[in-house]
């Protein structure tokens, strides 16, 4: 609906996501690596499925004086969030050979888990902007409520505000100047069953039993919240020949949920719960350039590069110091600890190392001539410790390439001197990520097949690295894409290079 001054529009946009996958194993009992624990043979068949259903409708409103002065626009709206992950793994043990269905196995264990989670969100924000389109003026709040908080009905309220005002040619040389600043919350959710108490069944000696859960749920769980507040700077200079992106941040983490080991006589192992009083930071810096150092009809080359470092601090932590990820002190692993970064790596020796990085850099072009296209990226990332599990195992079984020159003194020096350090090694690496180049064909060759553009394009990625790491890669996560503990090296497969040659046309 629209009149002169004013335009209001309805917006609701749904969407449906399904994802299913199977998994057949089958490791007959003459392989190598079958264990020797008197139950050959091993058959896995493995279903999961996960559906996510997500709504969102809103209402947008925008005034618009007759002077034109400013231009006010009022938004709300909701969102809702339906998800469900089912999955099941049937393992069987102690199969003949040659069988290969699961029911033909002596030993069969099941089990399943299902997760279906609910979120609801509203939000409502009012924008203004005004001083010829120079100053703009953002505030909101948003709420948000979930099946996985312990109470599921209750609304966490996230509010959040941004200012911006641009300089039109302050200087000769300067087009734009755009100052911004923005402070801002939003929630982390508990992981899913962290507020029940999840009894099991399951079969005990031939007879049906109830097996106590061993995770005590927390009725009054809720999400972390995270508050942030960051200010930065967009320039522009030389008529669009460069430009320039500073931001600097600090997020603050609160009601920070922390996973406890219980008594044995409580009769629980864990409980997940937020710990009052506890606080994690993050500090850190963001810089991105971009210049065009030719733009002609038939040339333009454009540069970019990137620069960021975050630092983390551990500001309170009402609870002992704890591990949080590795195999233990004596090979290195993750501790918390107040005062300290929070992705730091301790050993027994008393050697610190952190996977947190000093800084990162990149480095893209992208070269067009006439017809012609070529591009890179190169990634630079300095400092960052890693675990490196991998050559551990190649030193003590003796299959390291350098065995003889230094891999016997790297395992003596763990094994008998105590020498944490010598496995907790730098990650430091530079990367060419990408390289491309494309051909666009003259208009009349995909135009005489029936096609309006066509473009030819061959290029590769992971195409070179040096490093300092002995592993395959320095970047390793043996435990997925932890928030701290990763930068594990147990064993990975070597990453890929790969190549493409592409035909891409438009119709």
């Amino acid at each position: 609906m629209t009149t002169p001054t004013q335009h209001v529009t309805f917006n609701l946009t749904g969407g449906v996501d399904f994802f299913s996958q199977r998994n057949d194993i089958l490791s007959p009992a003459d392989l190598q690596y079958e264990p020797q624990d008197g139950q050959p043979g091993t058959v896995v068949l493995g279903k999961a499925s996960d559906v996510r259903l997500n709504l969102i409708g809103n209402v947008v409103h925008t005034y618009t004086p007759a002077s034109d002065a400013y231009r006010a626009t009022t938004s709300a709206g909701v969102q809702y969030e339906n998800r469900n992950l089912n999955f099941t793994n049937i393992v069987g043990r102690t199969l003949a050979l040659g069988l290969q269905n699961v029911s033909q196995a002596t030993s069969i264990n099941s089990s399943q888990s299902e997760q279906p989670v609910k979120n609801v969100g509203l939000y409502a924000q009012e924008e203004v902007l005004a001083v010829g389109q120079r100053l703009l003026l953002t505030a909101g709040v948003r709420a948000d409520r979930s099946s996985v908080n312990g109470d599921p009905g209750k609304y966490f309220f996230f509010p959040k505000a941004a200012a911006s005002y641009r300089f039109i040619q302050p200087i000769g040389f300067v087009d734009e100047i755009k100052l911004r600043g923005a402070w801002g919350q939003t929630g982390n959710p508990p992981p899913f069953g962290a507020r029940y108490v999840v009894d099991s069944t399951n079969v005990v000696g031939g007879q049906f039993g109830q097996l106590p859960a061993l995770q005590l749920g927390d009725p009054t769980i809720k999400p972390e919240r995270n508050t942030e507040i960051e200010g930065g700077l967009d320039a522009t200079f030389g008529n669009q020949f460069a430009s320039l992106g500073v931001t600097v941040y600090q997020k603050t983490i609160t009601d920070l949920l922390l996973v406890q080991s219980l008594a044995p006589s409580t009769g629980y192992a864990t409980r997940i719960f937020n710990a009052p009083g506890a606080q994690f930071s993050n500090r850190g810096v963001e810089v991105a350039v971009a210049v065009s150092p030719v733009r002609k009809p038939d040339v333009n080359w454009i540069l970019r590069s990137t620069f960021s470092l975050n630092r983390s601090n551990v500001d309170s932590l009402p609870v002992p110091a704890f591990l949080t990820g590795g195999f233990g002190l004596s090979l290195g692993a993750y501790r918390i600890e107040q005062g300290k970064s929070v992705t730091q790596i301790v050993g027994s020796d008393g050697h610190d190392g952190d996977r947190n990085p000093d800084f990162q850099m990149s480095l893209s072009s992208d070269l067009s001539y006439k017809r012609f296209s070529f591009g890179f990226l190169w990634d630079w990332k300095h400092g960052g410790d890693i675990i490196n599990l991998t050559q551990l195992l190649y030193d003590a079984f003796g299959n390291s390439p350098d065995q003889v020159a230094a891999g016997n003194k790297r395992i003596t020096d763990w094994a008998v001197n105590g020498k944490t350090q010598v496995y907790v090694q730098e990650g430091s690496y530079l990367k060419l990520r990408e390289l491309n180049l494309a051909y666009d064909l003259p208009p009349d060759i995909p135009q005489h097949f029936g096609m309006r553009t066509a473009r030819i394009s061959i290029g590769g990625r992971n195409l070179l690295r040096f490093t300092p790491y002995v592993g395959l890669d320095p970047e390793v996560s043996n435990f997925g894409n932890q928030a701290v503990a990763r930068s594990i090296d147990v064993a990975p497969f070597p990453p890929s290079r790969s190549f493409f040659f592409s035909i891409d046309v438009g119709f």
